[in-house]
């Protein structure tokens, strides 16, 4: 395995939410925030974020971003997915939205022991 390999491999963490069911998420990669930024204040944006960090229990993404599909398009699909039947309630929104941007841009607290420690 090489260095970028492992640089590359992601961790992902599970989130127990408010209706007691237990998720995988992982953060977003720099690319993604790159990617994410010029439509960061859309309903899309969270959308795109969800398809990127919502994981099964093997890691492997729930969404796949379609060939040709753009970002937005891609985070309002995932959206429209997200909302079928009796709908996405907001309670169940707000923390999954709000815990990956927590992983996606501070570092885990066991990463942030062992920065403090080196």
């Amino acid at each position: 395995m090489s260095i970028f390999d492992k640089l590359q491999k992601r961790a992902f963490y599970p989130f127990k939410m408010v209706n007691g069911e237990t998720v995988h998420l992982c953060g977003l990669t720099l690319k993604q925030l790159r990617t994410l930024e010029p439509f960061k204040d859309t309903d899309e944006s969270n959308g795109y974020a969800i398809g990127c960090c919502l994981l099964n229990e093997d890691g492997s993404r729930v969404f796949a971003q379609n060939e040709g599909e753009s970002p937005k398009d891609f985070g309002a699909r995932v959206l429209a997915k997200l909302d079928d039947g009796d709908g996405f309630s907001f309670d169940l929104f707000n923390p999954l939205v709000e815990r990956i941007l927590k992983l996606s841009h501070r570092p885990s607290e066991h990463a942030a022991e062992a920065i403090v420690k080196n």
